[in-house]
């Protein structure tokens, strides 16, 4: 893999790192972090920096252009436990990711289509991109409401985007992009009402609800 690490800027007493993970020789991202850290002695305002110039092209994000505002927008709560910190007392932010796989299949669950369903429809889903944003720092008490919906969606691909709130205020996001494939690994769209569904939030059929372009 190759991971390209910058600061990204610095305002309001925090400083902003960015990294991004790819293959050498593939021009795909396949992972990319945000994250803020906490800088009391340095709060000079200056703008964040999107790309440094020295950033192999293959490893720059692609502008968000999400296709589905009008997606449903599910919501669920959880409390960080104990053992989801480390030694340090903060949450690990692989919980992040954790949080927002768990509220996808919530989301799906919720509009009848649990995973046994996709399946038994021969539907899976291959993660091939993933992006978090780190804003604030969590502890084990901590009352967290996640937001999921359907950030982009296409004929074969997908991306969900959950945002965690504590107290009203957004503490980390995470977008997760995701191929379509058979359960035998071919490439292919999704079942019948299934993103109908998860647009709509509640169990449609394809003929009913909005379809993918």
């Amino acid at each position: 893999i190759e991971v390209v690490s910058w600061a990204a800027g610095r305002r309001n007493g925090s400083i902003r790192s960015v990294h991004r993970i790819g293959r050498p020789g593939d021009d795909t991202v396949v992972a990319e972090a945000v994250v803020t850290w906490s800088a009391p002695d340095n709060d000079t305002p200056a703008p964040w920096a999107e790309d440094p110039p020295e950033a192999p092209a293959r490893l720059r994000s692609a502008p968000a252009n999400p296709n589905r505002p009008d997606a449903y927008l599910f919501r669920r709560s959880l409390r960080v436990q104990p053992y989801e910190a480390d030694h340090s007392g903060l949450v690990n932010p692989t919980w992040v990711f954790r949080w927002g796989w768990a509220s996808m299949f919530a989301a799906t669950s919720e509009v009848g289509w649990p995973q046994e369903r996709m399946l038994a429809a021969g539907f899976m889903s291959y993660q091939r991109h993933r992006s978090a944003e780190l804003l604030e720092s969590l502890h084990p008490g901590d009352e967290v409401e996640v937001q999921s919906r359907l950030y982009d969606l296409h004929r074969i691909r997908g991306t969900w985007e959950h945002r965690f709130l504590r107290d009203g205020a957004v503490v980390a996001t995470d977008r997760a992009e995701g191929a379509f494939l058979t359960v035998s690994g071919r490439i292919g769209p999704p079942p019948e009402g299934l993103m109908e569904s998860l647009v709509a939030g509640r169990d449609v059929k394809a003929s009913d609800g909005p379809g993918t372009n």
